[in-house]
């Protein structure tokens, strides 16, 4: 399992040491004898390299880090201890917060944020600031009645044209969790759109970028900005970018992911949920991650309860 390009790799390696592989396994070239092929790790052990998860395998460096016995860890679906980014009947969700705090309880998470959307994404049904204030105190009901999961009270608030945000500074400080997103002015030039997001992580109360490029699969291109500059400034102020998991958007996507790796920006995969079977997306954001090698201590929703609640000040 991999892509061409990596299983080029291998056979070009194989070959080299004397071996074919193929389908049905790896085969001695002096005598046609199968040596290896009834489980992956018996076939890279016996090229002399380390097994490395399927979605490492985009001849990216991985096989010569395989052959020194150096494959990085990456984050699992078991690393994750959150979701940061949901949706619920309140905005354009389906289920209620008990409902969604039901579910994630039963994944095992020890935290979830409900984020819906702000009040200028109307389409959405964005909340007023009384709605939020309502919202507000019934997310907290719901967690007094079930104690064994946190709930964090969010909001996906929009980012207008300038990088200001849909809320005033004083309602943001009262919430737990600041995902900030844009969902409108996609066609500004590369040098707008970077001072956009640029001046929307500056933002002291911003936590999380949602589905940083725009894009959807099949629908529509990221919008173009310095993705470089963005996720400088992200890291600057401790914010972190979404891989968001939704089957549509995987965005960031897995270049991006080894982007942001390499630049020490931590990521929050989120799935975006707008209903309680929507959360099971994440392993897709997960996958999305492994592409992009990034290891759990990048992994902001892989940060344990009390971790994460250092790290949100709360």
């Amino acid at each position: 399992t991999g892509s061409k390009e990596h299983n080029v790799k291998m056979r070009s390696l194989a070959n080299d040491l004397g071996y074919k592989v193929n389908e049905y396994g790896v085969f001695r070239l002096s005598d046609g004898s199968k040596v290896a092929g009834e489980t992956e790790e018996g076939v890279y052990e016996v090229l002399g390299m380390q097994w490395m998860p399927p979605e490492m395998r985009e001849d990216r460096g991985e096989v010569d880090l395989a052959r020194k016995g150096q494959v990085p860890r990456v984050v699992t679906l078991s690393d994750i201890c959150g979701d940061l980014h949901t949706h619920s009947e309140a905005s354009d969700g389906v289920d209620s917060v008990e409902a969604m705090a039901m579910a994630a309880e039963a994944r095992g998470y020890e935290y979830l944020a409900i984020t819906d959307h702000s009040r200028s994404l109307t389409i959405g049904n964005g909340l007023s600031a009384e709605r939020l204030l309502e919202s507000m105190e019934l997310v907290r009901k719901v967690n007094e009645a079930h104690p064994r999961i946190r709930l964090l009270v969010g909001t996906e608030v929009e980012i207008d044209e300038k990088g200001g945000l849909d809320y005033p500074p004083k309602l943001l400080e009262d919430l737990d969790i600041v995902v900030a997103a844009v969902h409108s002015r996609f066609k500004m030039t590369p040098a707008e759109m970077t001072e956009r997001l640029v001046t929307a992580v500056s933002n002291e109360n911003v936590n999380i970028l949602a589905h940083p490029t725009g894009r959807i699969i099949g629908e529509r291109e990221g919008y173009s900005f310095d993705v470089d500059k963005v996720m400088r400034a992200a890291k600057d102020n401790g914010v972190a970018m979404e891989v968001n998991s939704f089957p549509e958007r995987l965005d960031l996507k897995d270049v991006h992911c080894a982007m942001a790796r390499e630049r020490g920006v931590t990521i929050s995969i989120d799935t975006d949920a707008h209903n309680v079977r929507q959360l099971d997306h994440m392993l897709y954001g997960v996958a999305t991650a492994k592409r992009g090698w990034v290891p759990p201590e990048l992994v902001l929703n892989a940060m344990p309860w009390d971790v994460l609640r250092e790290r949100l000040k709360l």
